[in-house]
């Protein structure tokens, strides 16, 4: 693979580490990444990584995990987060979750934590109110989708909502 991209990386010392490191890396993940089409930047976390055949079972599974270019690219920041932070390497194998999530929840104990705690999703809002938990970044944020036909009906609908909060 390495010499294959060889044509479309700048001869920058970055990308001639990257390149080595690539060019050492199990076959399977270089085949991943091939297909993939993977990117310099998809590929920069192993820069940090210091010794790649310490985690060569870990970007085999890429190919077994047949994980997609944007979730390979999420499963390589997060190894490399968790190797730098010293997590054994045996927690970073998977273990009957979804591997991406492991990892993310390797990483991000709080986050996770806060996510599985029900929220204001669970109240009981009016029918024609809809509310859903989401993540944007590293902050819990609640949508609220309002069906409404005019404004009068938004109106109503909207003192309604008050009242109810007002009352919990």
């Amino acid at each position: 693979m390495a010499t294959a991209m060889t044509g479309e990386w700048k001869n920058t010392q970055r990308n001639r580490e990257l390149q080595d490191k690539v060019a050492k890396a199990p076959e399977a993940f270089r085949l991943w990444a091939e297909e993939k089409k993977a990117s310099i930047s998809d590929l920069l976390p192993l820069n940090s990584l210091p010794d790649l055949s310490e985690v060569s079972a870990l970007l085999e599974e890429f190919s077994k995990q047949r994980l997609t270019r944007s979730q390979g690219r999420q499963a390589l920041d997060l190894i490399a987060d968790l190797w730098l932070m010293k997590t054994p390497l045996q927690k970073l194998q998977p273990q009957g979750r979804p591997w991406l999530e492991q990892l993310k929840l390797l990483r991000y104990p709080r986050t996770h934590a806060q996510d599985s705690q029900p929220g204001l999703e669970k109240e009981d809002w009016p029918q024609f109110a809809k509310v859903q938990k989401r993540r944007n970044g590293d902050r819990l944020e609640y949508q609220m989708t309002i069906q409404f036909q005019d404004l009068k009906d938004l109106n109503g609908k909207l003192a309604r909502l008050y009242k109810a909060s007002d009352e919990q």
